[in-house]
């Protein structure tokens, strides 16, 4: 993890803070992230720093984690991400909200 620091350290902020129903993760490589206008303008857009990062999410997971790929056709993106985000409203419709890190 960052600097050195583990994932459950980095996640002890969030415990007890409202559970999200989903997390999309909009996995877009590194080299079609650069072809993007103005990539590099940002203080973290650098190619190695953002391999790394990628690296990070990758190993992320877990029920509510839902990782799609953004390489794809940006209908096609919109389209999957609809289909998803419906599905997983009516699913969830009366269930208790969650909390983080409680077990």
């Amino acid at each position: 993890m960052a600097k050195g620091l583990d994932k459950e350290w980095c996640k002890n902020p969030d415990k007890g803070l409202p559970a999200p129903d989903v997390v999309f993760y909009l996995k877009l490589s590194v080299d079609n992230a650069m072809k993007r206008g103005n990539f590099g303008d940002e203080r973290y857009e650098k190619k190695g720093f953002q391999e790394k990062v990628a690296q990070v999410f990758d190993t992320i997971d877990g029920d509510i984690w839902h990782t799609i790929d953004a390489d794809k056709d940006i209908g096609a993106l919109q389209a999957e991400l609809r289909q998803l985000a419906v599905q997983i409203i009516k699913d969830s419709k009366g269930e208790p909200i969650g909390r983080l890190g409680i077990d």
